[in-house]
């Protein structure tokens, strides 16, 4: 009886904490949209009369850019989001995914290649957790990679209730001591990363009942893997 009491009590703090920080997001995010939208007013109202001091308003713009990604990413990783899997078969997740990054990267000079197995069998999966998963992989990949690199993402079902999802790019790569970094909630090498990104991935694979590992190289890439279920069990 002890040990459960202990128990309601730590997840009745925990739950507490994430409202009480939920909450302090949403308000700092309310105050951050009315200073851009009286700030989109000034630099409009700057850009008719072609002012140089458009610069300025361009910049605060820029920032509060930033700043509201960072309040975002933050709330997201503090949220304890529920898992709502639905059927859906590996194609649609691809070629949406294709979809969404093919015109912008051949513009960019990037080859971006997506292919699957045709083996694996339809999956009972959060999709949007998944699709989440895959953009935040891609854009560092994008980050990572110059003019004429290569992006590829593979699907292949890897047993009779798994299946692994690569994300590879031959970008500037990840040093040996960085690598053990990169999960970890505010650690960004990027001067204009929040630090967030890989971690709201990898709480998003856990809540999937996946893994994710990554190897790279410096200046020959980064590659990672999300080993995920067929099927999730709730």
């Amino acid at each position: 009886m002890e040990s459960e009491r202990k128990l309601d009590f730590e997840n009745y703090n925990n739950n507490y904490n994430q409202q009480l920080i939920s909450e302090c997001f949403h308000e700092v995010q309310n105050i951050l949209s009315v200073i851009q939208a009286n700030t989109q007013v000034l630099d409009s109202h700057l850009e008719k009369k072609e002012s140089s001091e458009c610069r300025y308003t361009k910049n605060i713009l820029k920032q509060l850019k930033f700043i509201n990604e960072i309040t975002r990413n933050s709330l997201h990783y503090v949220h304890n989001q529920k898992t709502f899997p639905i059927s859906i078969r590996i194609d649609e997740i691809f070629n949406e995914i294709k979809f969404m990054y093919i015109g912008d990267l051949s513009i960019k000079g990037i080859d971006f290649e997506v292919n699957f197995e045709k083996e694996i069998p339809e999956l009972y999966i959060d999709y949007y957790k998944l699709k989440e998963v895959l953009i935040n992989l891609i854009n560092n990949a994008v980050e990572a990679v110059v003019e004429d690199g290569n992006i590829t993402v593979n699907a292949k079902k890897i047993s009779a209730d798994k299946f692994m999802i690569k994300v590879q790019d031959n970008g500037c790569g990840i040093s040996e001591n960085n690598i053990k970094k990169i999960f970890e909630p505010l650690y960004t090498n990027r001067s204009n990363g929040t630090g967030l990104g890989l971690a709201i991935t990898r709480r998003l694979i856990n809540k999937m009942q996946g893994e994710i590992k990554v190897e790279s190289k410096p200046d020959h890439g980064t590659t990672f893997y999300l080993i995920l279920p067929v099927e999730y069990q709730k």
